[in-house]
């Protein structure tokens, strides 16, 4: 959910993210349909306060609906390969989308990591002292006081389309208000949320970077512009912009986890694994670096540190929705030790 001006749509910021889940290592080998399971979580408070609705489409057509459990979790079962859409409209947040593409032979569960943004009812402020300033203090007043009314009208028309999905018509508006006000950076950032749903990296890649040539403060700017970059296979440069995340932010369990997320697809391991055991450091109940962790010590053929990684998780995530798939792999990684241990 990239946001105007926390830039966290976790957009696809979380396809990457649908990392090979530890259990495709020992999934049978005649695996039908697939599964997108994930947890929500909100910019700066943290968990869901209450449940919201998780629906999922596929060419124009919705094919489930699901409510989140109490710590913001959802899951899709029995899902044919095929390119997904998990999409959320709630009145109390920023509209979110994100492609997954589903593969069961090869990949039987996506995980999915959402981040939220509350609709914003603060505005930002475009003057001199902006540069390193937090955009989330500045007031309404000040808001409208600093941008041409034009270009604040541009963009509220350009807001409303958004959230009705009218993306076509918010572009629009958002590049009216930007040709009134190229400081406006809160067009900036909607403008580069819409152009990464639609796949144009490139020209979300310049949106964002607009945004943090206006507000260098914001640690969640980093962790999209970075998220950017790994979807275009630039993966140096996702790690440097995450990296300017924590600077700025250096006690964030979810940064330390994209990092370490970004290490391990470079079979960067040790590295992976320091990032992954910080994440879980500032935030044990992030049950994704858990499952994270697994799946590099399986990679890496530590079964021994996989099985104690699981027991963890099982005993202290019991009611996860990949709780009962994480038994069926700590039972076979079991069985497997032994028969070693047999022989």
């Amino acid at each position: 959910m990239l946001q105007r001006c926390g830039v966290s749509r976790a957009l696809p910021l979380l396809l990457w993210l649908s990392f090979p889940v530890v259990f495709s290592t020992f999934a049978p080998t005649q695996v039908e349909n697939g599964a997108i399971t994930g947890q929500i979580t909100v910019a700066r408070s943290g968990f869901l306060q209450d449940r919201i609705q998780v629906s999922l489409q596929t060419r124009g057509i919705t094919v489930g609906k699901v409510w989140t459990d109490t710590e913001g979790k959802f899951l899709f079962r029995d899902l044919p390969s095929n390119l997904y859409y998990v999409s959320i409209r709630d009145d109390k947040y920023e509209p979110y989308d994100e492609e997954v593409k589903v593969e069961p032979r090869t990949n039987p569960v996506n995980i999915l990591s959402i981040t939220l943004t509350q609709k914003i009812v603060v505005k930002y402020q475009v003057n001199s002292a902006i540069h390193g300033s937090n955009p989330y203090i500045v007031d309404t007043a000040t808001y409208e006081r600093n941008f041409p009314k034009k270009a604040v009208k541009e963009f509220e028309r350009g807001a409303e389309s958004q959230l009705k999905g009218d993306y076509d018509d918010a572009v629009r508006h958002f590049q009216k208000a930007l040709k009134l006000a190229p400081d406006f950076y809160p067009a900036h950032n909607d403008l580069g949320a819409i152009y990464v749903s639609q796949s144009k990296f490139a020209e979300a890649q310049a949106e964002f970077e607009a945004v943090l040539s206006k507000n260098q403060s914001d640690a969640e700017a980093y962790f999209n512009l970075g998220n950017v970059f790994l979807l275009r296979n630039r993966q140096d440069e996702a790690i440097n912009m995450i990296q300017k995340g924590l600077t700025r932010q250096p006690k964030s369990a979810y940064g330390q986890f994209l990092l370490g997320s970004v290490y391990e697809q470079q079979a960067r391991m040790p590295e992976a694994e320091q990032a992954l055991q910080d994440a879980i450091r500032l935030d044990p109940g992030l049950a994704r670096a858990h499952l994270q962790l697994v799946n590099l010590y399986l990679r890496q053929k530590r079964n021994s540190d996989a099985i104690g990684e699981l027991r963890f998780f099982l005993k202290n995530f019991p009611s996860d929705h990949l709780a009962p798939h994480a038994k069926e792999v700590l039972q076979r990684l079991t069985n497997r030790q032994q028969v070693s241990t047999s022989q």
